[in-house]
């Protein structure tokens, strides 16, 4: 089975968090962690590496916290991904070839290859405002209705 590690998971939704922000004032850190129910010494850690890759930026002072480095329809999920995981991979042979003496005669290897493909062709037809989308339209159909 093929499973992401938390780092992901929990970076893109507090990416999604953060977009959902978009073009208002910055946003604390402890403000994510509590509507992601996700630790702030974890965010922090997650917030580094996307800040050091351009995805994120952070503001000083009292007025600070965290914004998009870029528009959120700029940035693929396949961008977090790879900036906290590296690109996927579902076999080390893709990404090493000396990891495997058959590499050049492994009829597999093309399957794993096309199945990464798909893989990131997918992941990089997905923004971050496609999923503050999605996450809308899921509260719009949850939210009670009041008739008059």
């Amino acid at each position: 089975m093929i499973k992401l590690p938390t780092k992901v998971r929990y970076g893109l939704r507090a990416m999604v968090a953060l977009a959902s922000h978009e073009g208002k004032k910055p946003v604390f850190l402890k403000s994510i962690a509590g509507s992601q129910d996700i630790s702030r010494s974890y965010l922090d850690a997650l917030f580094a590496q996307l800040r050091s890759a351009g995805l994120v930026r952070s503001v000083r002072g009292a007025a600070g916290g965290y914004s998009l480095a870029r528009p959120p329809e700029k940035i693929s999920v396949l961008d977090v991904l790879t900036v906290l995981d590296g690109k996927p991979a579902l076999v080390d042979c893709l990404d090493q070839e000396s990891a495997c003496d058959r590499t050049s005669i492994c009829p597999t290897r093309e399957v794993w290859d096309s199945v990464r493909d798909a893989i990131e062709s997918i992941l990089t037809g997905i923004t971050l405002k496609d999923l503050v989308n999605r996450m809308n339209e899921k509260k719009a159909e949850g939210a009670p209705m009041y008739y008059i």
